[in-house]
């Protein structure tokens, strides 16, 4: 958790940063993103995911792990608390993901098929 937090930070800082630059630019002087940039954050990006599907595989190939050292494997154990927070850190970060995934879906649905909440159709 400490290190995908802190890349994580990390990549929320750069993209701050960027959009702080951009903003400061002339308007005449458009200016993209270098080639290192967008390397360094698909780079960035790429970890992340691969930490976040790493931890997920550790903390669920474990399921319910013995919560007190024994005596011939004292370090094949892990504290109650610790791992019922990690378990339910997935859950709610999965129950995120999928809200936003079908938020998605359903505002692409209406956009396409014309809902009038969503206000004038642009697509028709």
């Amino acid at each position: 958790m400490v290190v995908g937090g802190s890349v994580g930070s990390f990549k929320m800082a750069w993209i701050l940063w960027n959009q702080l630059h951009s903003r400061r630019l002339a308007v005449g002087a458009s200016r993209g993103t270098s080639i290192g940039s967008r390397i360094a954050s698909f780079a960035l990006t790429v970890f992340l995911m691969t930490w976040f599907a790493m931890g997920n595989y550790w903390i669920l190939s474990i399921m319910w792990p013995d919560y007190t050292p024994t005596l011939y494997e004292p370090n094949k154990w892990c504290h109650r608390t610790l791992y019922v927070f990690s378990l339910i850190h997935l859950s709610i970060m999965y129950i995120v993901i999928t809200s936003f995934v079908l938020l998605i879906a359903a505002l692409a649905g209406c956009q396409l098929f014309g809902c009038s909440w969503l206000g004038p159709t642009a697509y028709k």
